[in-house]
């Protein structure tokens, strides 16, 4: 399998937005569109997605800026079920928060195939679920291509542990190290342009993180939420 270097911040670009919870922009198009946006129009969670019921993990990505700059993010597969005569799973995503005092969860539900998006909750801190509306039709993805390639084989060591690796480079001298042991994403490293993302852990039995009865997503609700929350900080 062709494996992509995984494109520049996609750690947090990705989880800002599944979650579209921690930041104002992100916010008003959630609001705007009332509907997830869907994380598997990146490559590399199309191309590295290893599914297993129960596992997780959590990355940590450093930026120029240093300690200061630091953010982890958990990803993990918390149930399956069958869509139209195909498996699905609930791929979730747990972030922090702090700025609305806690911690910001989304998942959603994936046929893997073409990566059909099918349904969408998030839960933002102090506020019960919410589902989000999905638009019909299937998505198209831009594939974008820098000459990636595998340069060899390599044993190298995070604070996860030590994993013997893909290495993959392209063009534009990102790198990726890429194992199979992992999931549900199977990059154990990747060095971009001012931002290094590492595997700090890996979990096993992982349970849903969303709790409480789900109610249809209210745009109004959460934005005043949001607004009281930011105030108190």
């Amino acid at each position: 399998m062709t494996h992509p270097i995984p494109p520049r911040r996609s750690a947090r670009t990705l989880a800002m937005a599944a979650l579209a919870a921690a930041a104002p922009m992100v916010l008003a198009a959630s609001l705007a569109h009332a509907q997830l946006p869907n994380p598997f129009e990146n490559a590399v969670f199309r191309k590295f997605f290893n599914p297993v019921v129960g596992r997780g993990e959590i990355y940590e990505t450093t930026r120029s800026g240093g300690e200061r700059d630091k953010e982890r993010h958990q990803f993990q597969i918390v149930g399956k079920e069958m869509v139209d005569g195909q498996t699905a799973y609930w791929f979730e995503m747990v972030m922090d928060a702090p700025e609305l005092g806690g911690r910001a969860v989304g998942k959603s539900l994936f046929v893997p195939g073409g990566f059909k998006l099918t349904r969408s909750i998030i839960q933002y801190p102090g506020m019960e679920p919410m589902e989000l509306t999905i638009r019909p039709g299937a998505r198209k993805y831009h594939e974008e291509s820098h000459n990636e390639h595998q340069v060899g084989t390599e044993t190298i060591t995070v604070p996860a542990g030590t994993f013997a690796c893909e290495h993959w480079k392209d063009d534009l001298g990102s790198e990726a190290w890429i194992s199979s042991r992992v999931s549900p994403i199977t990059v154990v490293k990747s060095v971009e342009k001012g931002e290094t993302m590492v595997l700090v852990r890996q979990l096993t039995d992982v349970h849903d993180a969303i709790t409480g009865r789900v109610v249809p997503f209210d745009g109004k609700r959460v934005a005043q939420h949001m607004r009281e929350a930011m105030s108190q900080r």
